[in-house]
């Protein structure tokens, strides 16, 4: 849907296993800006999952990753 462009998942605990298959999403999407990932669970390997689509998605500006337990390393990820 390339009208969405804001998406709020704050609270939803939808894990590392959500997060792989958003994403899955996100490597083909265009049109998100902002996504809202607050307290989801996703941990470390959600977090790599993650950093994955960021490598490939460049419309994504902002994400919120607060207490989602990627620690040290899942930043890593993220800021490679």
């Amino acid at each position: 849907n390339s009208s969405v462009t804001t998406i709020n998942l704050g609270g939803t605990t939808i894990g590392a296993e959500g997060a792989q298959y958003l994403a899955e999403a996100l490597k083909i999407n265009s049109a998100v800006k902002t996504i809202n990932l607050y307290y989801n669970k996703i941990g470390v390997e959600g977090a790599r999952h993650l950093a994955e689509a960021l490598k490939i998605n460049s419309s994504l500006t902002t994400i919120n990753l607060c207490e989602n337990s990627i620690g040290n390393e899942g930043a890593r990820y993220i800021a490679e």
